[in-house]
């Protein structure tokens, strides 16, 4: 019985990794309403290279992610100090709308960029997000040039500045 779980459990796992995006893959373009602190919204695609010819950094969360929050200032240092260089996004996966407006707009002191609204989870689907928070970096050729999840700690902070700025 026990060695039929594990062949099961190790076939999912291996399904799913195998799945999983990883640096040097293609970055999947998803639609997302995104909000501005100030709450202006306005529709587009996670990332954009026509548009965009920097770097950008996804931040997949969740409101009730501990990590998450944890990793928010941190981030913020991160995005003030490679100001011009890079764009930040993050990407809420929650499902209640309304609560992660009331956030955005409550907790300014915490996410200082515009907030991608995954309500159906598309965008966590199709960056195969698995924990929060996720930390995604793309060039402006639509690649994923780095990769973490978990904890954003300042050492962590320090390689995705030292990644953003070799690709300048």
């Amino acid at each position: 019985m026990n060695t039929k779980i594990l062949i099961i459990l190790t076939m999912l796992l291996s399904t799913f990794s195998a799945q999983a995006l990883d640096v040097g893959d293609d970055a999947p373009c998803v639609v997302l309403e995104h909000v501005e602190t100030d709450g202006k919204s306005s529709e587009h695609c996670i990332r954009d290279p026509k548009i965009e010819l920097k770097p950008v950094v996804l931040d997949f969360f969740s409101i009730y992610c501990n990590y998450c929050i944890e990793s928010f200032p941190v981030l913020n240092k991160l995005s003030e100090s490679v100001a011009g260089q890079a764009t930040f996004r993050a990407i809420a996966i929650d499902r209640k709308e309304n609560e992660v407006r009331d956030f955005i707009a409550t907790r300014k002191d915490l996410i200082t960029h515009e907030v991608g609204l995954d309500l159906d989870r598309d965008a966590k689907k199709a960056y195969a997000v698995v924990t929060t928070p996720t930390i995604f970096v793309l060039n402006s050729q639509n690649k994923i040039i780095f990769k973490h999840s978990g904890l954003v700690t300042e050492k962590i902070s320090e390689k995705i500045k030292q990644v953003i700025q070799s690709v300048q």
